[in-house]
Order: C-alpha cells, then sequence, then structure tokens
C-alpha cells in the first residue's frame, strides 16, 4: 500500500478519559488499560427519572460539567455551583438496571448527595451511576465486554484527520469535540480508517468499525451549548457512509497493560480499502 510507505512513526500523542459518560473529561500521561478499557473511563453515567442514560444531546451543559479522579473518589466540579466528591467505596451502592443504547445492565446508585448535587449543576432530576462490574458486551464479541461508552472501549482518532477537517472549516476545532480516547500522530489523514490490528506496548488493538458521529460533536464544549451545525456539515461532504458521518475509529484490545503519550504505535494488518 503507497499510503503505508509514506507513514512516518506513528506515536501516541495524547490519552483521555471521560470517567462520567458525557462529561468533562481530562488528558493524562498515561493509564493502565484493565480488561474494560483505560482504568475507570466512562465507569460512572448520569440517568434520568426512568433510569435511561442522559448525554450532550439532552443535556449539553453536561460538556462543562468537570470530572477529576482522586486515589478513593471522583470529584465532580461546575463553576458557580461548586464541587463534590463521590467516594469510590460506593462500590456497594444500591443496584439498580438501568439503559444505555438498547442495553439494560446493573450499575449502583452513588446516592442522594450526588443526585443533589447534579440538580443543582444540571437543572434536571438526575442520578449518577456506577457500574461495578462491566457486563456489557462488544457487538459480535460474547468475550469482550466494556462501561458506558457507546459501542466499545475506545475512541481512536489522528491529529492528522482533525488537521484535516479543520482546513476546511471556517472556525478550526479542538479535538474535544470528538471525545477520543487515543489521539494519535505520524500518520496521513484519516490513516486510522485502514489499521484494522495494531499494536501499543504491549496491547493489541482490533478496530471495531468506523465511528459514526451524531449531535454532540456540535456542542461547544466551553459553553456548554449547541453551536451550530458543524463539524457535522462539512463532514458530511466527504465523510458520509451509508448516509452516517463518521470520524475516528472504535476499537476495542486484547491484552491488559499500560499505554502512555509517546509510545510508538506498530501496524500489524491494514486494509487495503477505506471503509469511507
Amino acid at each position: 500500500l503507497e499510503w503505508v510507505k509514506m507513514l512516518q512513526s506513528i506515536t501516541v500523542h495524547e490519552l483521555y478519559l471521560y470517567p462520567v459518560k458525557s462529561a468533562k473529561g481530562f488528558s493524562v500521561k498515561g493509564s493502565s488499560v484493565d480488561q474494560f478499557g483505560l482504568k475507570l473511563d466512562r465507569r460512572w453515567m448520569v440517568i434520568d427519572e426512568k433510569n435511561c442514560f442522559v448525554t450532550q444531546r439532552e443535556c449539553p451543559k453536561m460538556s462543562i460539567l468537570e470530572t477529576q479522579l482522586g486515589e478513593s473518589f471522583l470529584e465532580l466540579s461546575l463553576k458557580g455551583v461548586g464541587n463534590i466528591g463521590v467516594p469510590l467505596s460506593i462500590f456497594s451502592g444500591k443496584e439498580v438496571l438501568v439503559q444505555v443504547w438498547n442495553d439494560k445492565v446493573r450499575a449502583k446508585d452513588c446516592g442522594n448527595e450526588a443526585a443533589h448535587f447534579l440538580k443543582k449543576a444540571l437543572g434536571s432530576d438526575y442520578r449518577l451511576v456506577f457500574m461495578d462490574l462491566p457486563d456489557r458486551k462488544v457487538e459480535g464479541f460474547e468475550r469482550i465486554v466494556f462501561p458506558f461508552s457507546d459501542s466499545s472501549p475506545f475512541l481512536v482518532i489522528s491529529r492528522e484527520s482533525l488537521d484535516d477537517l479543520n482546513r476546511r472549516l471556517e472556525k478550526p476545532l479542538l479535538i474535544d469535540r470528538f471525545r477520543p480516547n487515543i489521539v494519535t500522530k505520524g500518520a496521513l489523514p484519516y490513516g486510522e480508517d485502514f489499521w484494522e490490528e495494531y499494536k501499543i506496548g504491549n496491547i493489541v488493538f482490533k478496530k471495531l468499525k468506523d465511528c459514526t458521529r451524531c449531535q454532540v460533536t456540535t456542542v461547544d464544549q466551553v459553553k456548554g451549548v449547541f453551536d451550530g451545525k458543524e463539524p457535522l456539515k462539512t463532514l458530511a461532504q466527504y465523510r458520509l457512509r451509508n448516509n452516517k458521518v463518521c470520524f475516528g475509529q472504535n476499537a476495542y484490545h486484547l491484552e491488559e497493560g499500560q499505554i502512555n503519550v509517546g509510545d510508538p504505535i506498530q501496524i500489524l494488518k491494514e486494509s487495503p480499502h477505506s471503509r469511507v
């Protein structure tokens, strides 16, 4: 493949953790990878009164709900509202059955104090839940389980893909619009489309599918409001597959271990044709 010959060394450029599904994440220099993905990534989720998942699609203000992980607690904070520490020992909380997309899964309720904070921060009667032992199965793989992320343990995007998109936009966007876990550097734009199998450290990753994008990408991640039709409008001009906008790849992993910013990425198997 000609594009492979043109590649420089590909590395992990950035890593992002999102402890609470659809809330603000943060960058890390490295992370352990357990059987479910990056450690504690999207293990918490906000639910409504019907125990159904809530995201920026319904509540764009979630984008400014900040998260941090301490040794023994999850911290939630919002400017003008304050902060709260949710003990990791909440693993013993009340068990509830919650809905995330088409899956109904068991989770632990994080208590009334957390619910009260969400009421103040987001303005609705929401509750926070934690997935203690993930049992959601990656589509087509009975033995691969993951927590509250949309469809797989990892979302991978290359820096070059974002740069190419930004050259097409009037107003360049930051990578936070797309909420990736792994941002790579050193490939051609959309090179990740071709990566069927690759290795970071001692961990082999496999592509599940191209990531279809929704209106969350139109949320201003600093202001917490919807911000027009971009980038979906521009992406739809050249990144459509089956009438769905695709950007980045959903991936899963075969081993546990550690990944760090700067780690080289070894492409083990590539597809001769992009799926987009």
